[in-house]
């Protein structure tokens, strides 16, 4: 078994995560790159055989991308999760919604053309983040027409990101999206806590 990299707090780099790791997973999982393989692959097809095969494309991609991203940060993590780690813990804190919080991160930095998501709750009942601005959803519109696009099939994907996420640490909880980019200007995503 490897052993997590033990960092130094007085590496200012140690709470940035690790470059090569976001090099790796951004090349294997590049939602803009899925999202033009998926528009390639669907192209003329009837409206239920694209979400068919879009829920099937997408669901896979983000169970793939969450469960590469978590198994990748607990083998080598940065300071800020070894912290955040430890403190919960000390403290017997529950985990959601800052660990949850954290995998979520790293997917969507790793994987999309964003330097940041937008966290807009953050509590023992509720984490919810916004994707503004969404690229993907642009990639869709300009392989598949604004019809389609709008059908949002890219959103499989990022439930089932939060889906793995919340099956994987054994939460009691739920995702749901709140908001589209097609309507909404930003698609917003939420993990609600059944607790």
């Amino acid at each position: 078994m490897h052993e997590p990299t033990h960092l130094s707090a007085d590496d200012p780099k140690a709470f940035n995560l690790n470059e090569e790791m976001i090099t790796r997973i951004g090349q294997e999982f590049d939602f803009v790159k899925a999202a033009k393989s998926f528009s390639q692959q669907v192209k003329g097809k009837a409206d239920d055989e694209i979400q068919k095969t879009a829920r099937k494309f997408f669901r896979d991609f983000g169970r793939r991308l969450m469960l590469q991203c978590m198994q990748e940060e607990e083998k080598n993590p940065d300071m800020t999760y070894q912290t955040l780690k430890e403190y919960l813990e000390k403290t017997g804190m529950d985990i959601f919604p800052l660990v949850p919080q954290t995998f979520i991160e790293i997917a969507c930095l790793c994987s999309m053309p964003i330097f940041e998501i937008k966290v807009v709750q953050n509590n023992s009942d509720k984490l919810t983040y916004q994707l503004p601005n969404c690229q993907i959803y642009k990639t869709l519109t300009e392989g598949l027409g604004q019809a389609q696009a709008d059908k949002l099939p890219c959103r499989f994907g990022c439930l089932s990101l939060n889906e793995t996420v919340i099956e994987k640490l054994n939460l009691n909880a739920e995702a749901i999206m709140e908001a589209e980019q097609s309507k909404d200007g930003k698609c917003q995503f939420s993990l609600v806590s059944k607790k």
